[in-house]
């Protein structure tokens, strides 16, 4: 009865900060030690936050998923675990019940493998508008690049095909692959 209490409390208080849209996935509390309020790890569809209770009130630290670098789980005898990191942060939750930490990182690591991915895809949008690229049917090509003397000239194909690749826009199976269409067509 006291745990559910406990889940009910932190539920209420950690709704009062959710954002619109905003929902709680997951709760995992620390297991309870005499004369001391149980931290929690709350897991949201937009970020994780951590409940902190202190003497007068609780605190709350949080951060976006698409800010997570790292989080790890580490168990022990008496309990689990949970480690957090961003660029600018990291947080570490210990005394947790072992199956309710094992959900809580599951549910993370799938948090973390999307923001890798958001993060990926971020880098090659910014990489390609660095180098002036635009994406012309799976092949970038150099924005502007339509005069007929460049398009005809294969010693300027080449060398914008070795730029790309120096640029990590193309693979180097791409590269050879288009050097020897060129080469072939000369």
């Amino acid at each position: 009865m006291v745990m559910q209490e406990l889940h009910a409390n932190i539920v209420s208080r950690v709704s009062q900060i959710l954002t619109p849209g905003e929902e709680i996935q997951f709760i995992v509390v620390q297991q309870a030690i005499a004369g001391i309020r149980p931290q929690a790890v709350v897991l949201t569809n937009k970020r994780f936050i951590l409940y902190l209770p202190g003497l007068i009130g609780a605190k709350f630290e949080d951060a976006l998923w698409r800010d997570l670098l790292d989080v790890k789980l580490s168990e022990g005898i008496l309990g689990a675990s949970l480690y957090f990191a961003t660029s600018k942060k990291a947080w570490t939750v210990d005394k947790l019940p072992k199956i309710e930490a094992r959900r809580a990182y599951g549910l993370a690591q799938e948090r973390e493998q999307e923001a890798i991915e958001t993060r990926r895809q971020r880098q090659m949008q910014e990489d390609q508008a660095r180098a002036g690229q635009i994406v012309v049917g799976g092949i970038p090509q150099a924005a502007g690049s339509g005069s007929a003397a460049t398009v005809d000239d294969p010693m300027a194909k080449l060398t914008k095909l070795k730029s790309m690749l120096d640029a990590g826009l193309i693979t180097q199976e791409e590269y050879d692959n288009k050097k020897a269409e060129i080469l072939a067509n000369m």
